[in-house]
């Protein structure tokens, strides 16, 4: 459902204007060994990254996802505050900030009524805090 949204909001040329502007860390399984991600060649790419780098194994259906042919969970399991160039301005993107949550309102429900309801608060999480991703990438 997320990706499938996503990919519907983003202009066709997304994943080119985020390039080595926005990274995903993502750790690869088994040797949980930290990448981060910034390069893609499509946005479909681009989103099924976004997704490895918040797979959190056993809370998902398979114990890591699968990407460019190697396998990957949650970035924090490996680097939970990534910093791509330390010494240069940069974002964090801290979502618990916006709003406090359980993990496992997400990843433990199973029903559709109150998943719904856990996308609208995040998209209206989003829309509120447009402004971090603008100083990001404006």
């Amino acid at each position: 459902m997320v990706k499938h949204n996503m990919l519907k909001m983003l202009p066709a040329d997304a994943y080119q204007t985020v390039d080595k502007k926005l990274y995903f860390s993502v750790t690869e399984v088994p040797s949980l060994r930290n990448h981060l991600m910034t390069t893609w060649t499509n946005n479909e790419e681009m989103m099924d990254c976004m997704l490895c780098s918040a797979h959190v194994p056993l809370y998902t259906t398979s114990l890591a996802a699968s990407y460019r042919g190697k396998r990957y969970v949650d970035g924090g399991l490996s680097n939970n505050s990534p910093i791509v160039y330390p010494n240069a301005p940069h974002k964090v993107f801290q979502i618990w900030k916006w709003r406090w949550f359980a993990p496992t309102w997400v990843l433990v429900t199973t029903n559709a009524d109150w998943a719904m309801e856990l996308f609208r608060m995040g998209r209206e999480d989003a829309s509120k805090n447009l402004h971090e991703v603008d100083e990001v990438f404006f």
